[in-house]
């Protein structure tokens, strides 16, 4: 007889850390909530003429944001149609 494998489970139920980011969304608010309020107080002493709830503020990082999530789906969409899908299934 082996050893028995014993599990334990992490934050929202994830049994390891590698599983917890790949397939267990649930535990990422638990990763991220121990640095966020230190890493707001660094944020608020660097930009110090800035509110943090500067409706223009907001505006421009939502704006900055959709751009990047944009050119993000848009390039490799864009190189996925230059190939034959003749190609890409015999290459499979």
């Amino acid at each position: 007889m082996g050893k028995a494998r014993v599990f334990t489970r992490g934050p929202g139920g994830c049994s390891s850390a590698k599983h917890a980011f790949v397939s267990c969304p649930s535990a990422l608010p638990a990763v991220g909530a121990r640095p966020g309020p230190k890493a707001m107080r660094v944020l608020r002493s660097l930009f110090v003429d800035i509110d943090p709830v500067d409706p223009a503020t907001l505006a421009f990082v939502g704006l900055g944001l959709g751009i990047v999530v944009l050119l993000a789906s848009y390039v490799p969409a864009l190189r996925a149609t230059k190939v034959d899908p003749m190609v890409a299934l015999r290459h499979e």
